[in-house]
């Protein structure tokens, strides 16, 4: 099988921001129920930020969504962090959502642009990324150990000071 075809792991590096990506042969099953279950993390609380957003116009803090999902099982298949990572990026882009429309409202915006749409759920039985916070992998070596996926061989050369680790889904679509 090709390397494009399969799921791959992106790990950035502090200096400079490169990118590295190389594939996870044998963890397709595992990695594919965790992007499931971050893409599950994802469209509820985006759910839960536009339900709060119509009735008063604020967007929850991190907190608040990780205490409304903290019950359920998707929420609790995947570390803490990786939830937390999910949905800070989530929050984000409702925020530039919320300053958009406030730029549109106001007549600042540019003259002929549209009216800013709020994020999109994703398809339901779709992927996602899924992120690890550079605390929880260990380095050592040419191994790098992730939650829940354990050792992984590193290609050379061996990245030293890691930003972020993500797992990127085969056709798991735009992130």
């Amino acid at each position: 099988m090709p390397h494009e075809r399969l799921t791959t792991l992106q790990v950035k590096e502090v200096k400079d921001m490169s990118e590295i990506k190389f594939a996870l042969e044998g963890q397709d099953r595992l990695v594919r129920s965790l992007c499931r279950a971050t893409n599950a993390i994802y469209n509820s609380a985006n759910y839960i930020i536009r339900e709060e957003f119509s009735k008063s116009a604020q967007i929850p803090d991190t907190d608040v969504i990780e205490k409304k999902l903290e019950d359920q099982e998707y929420f609790n298949a995947v570390p803490r962090r990786t939830a937390h990572i999910i949905l800070d990026v989530l929050r984000k882009r409702w925020i530039r959502y919320r300053e958009h429309l406030e730029e549109w409202r106001s007549g600042r915006a540019p003259p002929g642009s549209f009216r800013p749409k709020p994020p999109k759920m994703r398809n339901p039985r779709g992927l996602y990324f899924l992120p690890f916070h550079p605390d929880d992998i260990e380095h050592s070596g040419e191994f790098l150990k992730l939650p829940l996926l354990g050792e992984l061989l590193l290609p050379s050369p061996i990245y030293r000071e890691i930003s972020q680790v993500a797992v990127v889904p085969y056709r798991s679509g735009k992130i």
